[in-house]
């Protein structure tokens, strides 16, 4: 018996084992308890068997490097998804004719070797011919230079193609009559979207392209756009968002990287959105523009490094969820000023010097609560553990070197508390756990308190599922 004949042997009994449960979901990579390459890399064909699973919608097959044929998949006739990743041997060899029937398709270096000639997948002859394709996703075919091929796939909906270095045309889908969903991450030689404007009924857009250095007021023209994110070179182009006021149906809107933005005039154009994350604007200095989004549920701002007052954020009064990282000019917030404070349900601070925070009582409905400062040398408390133990509602609980704790027993009110995590060197105490009635908490994380001196978990309900202490706790 050869060594190929023994390895397909095994894949069979293994899929022989997972028949009678009628599996919907079948990834092969996870049949195996050592790394996958030692038992599929001599796999040339898939075992017969494979044709038994008569419900399989979804597949997975990954490192199988020697893989010729997908032969098999011809008779699962309600397979809808495949995903191939690692599958060098596939490509010119492959008759597409197998796939006819899927309308999901995942290809990851499916040809990784450079010294290989381009397959079909790479140049996309073939996949043209999967005509029932409504999602494709491609990942790291470096030698992809163009998606000629992919026009005939008007079906399709959703095309995401990440790390595709050496594309440098997508002319080709600019005539896929029914594509909603776009993504383009790091493909770092495509500089141009030509033909962009075309395909107006994108809903969902994504770029990261590094060289970018077309216009970005190519995208304010897709007006039926709710979902935008942009980084890179595209979103360095920002001086304000004036040129995005045709974009009525934004719901979703993500900058990243906008260097020249100094403030967010033109925002209040988009007048439905209700997620916003604005992350390494660092001449912002404004958002004053933000007052008159009153459907604004979720904002995240990161790295802005100029942005001092944010006293907009009292009149959004349908915020739900706010997490300010690494804007550290801020110095304090007053949550007594806001309209509805009631209303937020997640709050995340990451701040590397002295916050101050005051009245975040008023958060009377806040759910998760996550406050982590950077430096161990900083002996500010933004606010105090008994303001936090009055936060009733809270479930998740994060405190790591912005609060002084010398007691969790100001924390004993928290009935709903699930989950506890304290990573901060200036603990002293921690008070025996039985006296503070956390009938819910099932998590507890200490980590870096070196002075921690009492810590007994025993007498928790059996919820508790999870005590980790770092090391440097004594």
């Amino acid at each position: 018996m050869t060594p190929q004949q023994l390895q397909t042997i095994q894949l069979s009994e293994k899929l022989s084992a997972l028949e009678a449960s009628n599996t919907i979901y079948l990834d092969l990579s996870a049949l195996y308890d050592r790394p996958l390459h030692v038992h599929t890399k001599l796999v040339e064909h898939l075992p017969d068997n494979l044709i038994n699973f008569i419900n399989l919608e979804h597949l997975v097959l990954t490192g199988f490097y020697s893989l010729r044929s997908l032969s098999v998949l011809f008779s699962l006739t309600k397979l809808k998804t495949l995903e191939l990743s690692l599958c060098d041997a596939l490509g010119n060899e492959i008759d597409i004719q197998w796939l006819k029937k899927i309308a999901v398709l995942s290809l990851k270096v499916c040809c990784y070797s450079p010294a290989k000639p381009i397959t079909h997948f790479e140049q996309l002859t073939q996949i043209g011919k999967l005509t029932n394709l409504t999602k494709l996703t491609i990942y790291d075919l470096t030698q992809l230079v163009s998606l000629s091929g992919i026009e005939k796939l008007t079906n399709l909906t959703e095309l995401s193609i990440r790390s595709c270095y050496g594309l440098v045309c997508i002319d080709a889908i600019t005539t896929l009559p029914n594509l909603t969903k776009l993504e383009l991450l790091d493909c770092d030689s495509l500089s141009k979207l030509d033909g962009l404007i075309l395909l107006q009924k994108i809903s969902y857009l994504w770029l990261c392209l590094p060289r970018y250095s077309g216009s970005y007021k190519e995208i304010t023209q897709l007006i039926n756009l709710e979902t935008l994110e942009i980084d890179g070179k595209v979103c360095k182009q920002l001086t304000s968002l004036n040129d995005f006021y045709k974009l009525k149906k934004l719901q979703r809107l993500s900058l990243l990287g906008g260097s020249k933005l100094l403030s967010l005039n033109g925002i209040e154009n988009l007048l439905m959105l209700t997620e916003l994350t604005i992350n390494g604007c660092h001449q912002l200095k404004n958002i004053e523009a933000l007052s008159s989004l009153d459907k604004l549920a979720e904002l995240a701002i990161y790295d802005c490094p100029q942005l001092k007052e944010i006293k907009v954020l009292n009149s959004l009064n349908k915020l739900t969820e706010l997490n300010i990282i690494e804007c550290n000019a801020i110095d304090n917030i007053d949550f007594a000023q806001w309209q509805v404070p009631e209303c937020l349900k997640k709050l995340t601070l990451y701040h590397s010097g002295n916050l101050h925070l005051f009245n975040i009582v008023k958060l009377i409905n806040l759910t998760t609560l996550i406050l982590i400062g950077k430096s161990r040398e900083n002996k500010t408390t933004w606010c105090s553990i008994e303001d936090i133990g009055e936060l009733l509602s809270v479930q998740e609980l994060l405190l790591a070197r912005s609060i002084t704790i010398h007691s969790l027993k100001p924390l004993k009110k928290l009935s709903k508390l699930t989950s506890l995590n304290l990573a901060d060197r200036q603990i002293v105490l921690v008070a025996d756990t039985k006296k503070l009635q956390l009938q819910y908490l099932e998590y507890i994380h200490l980590t870096g308190c070196e002075q921690l001196e009492n810590i007994n978990v025993q007498n928790l309900l059996p919820k508790l599922i999870k005590v980790p202490i770092d090391h440097e706790c004594q």
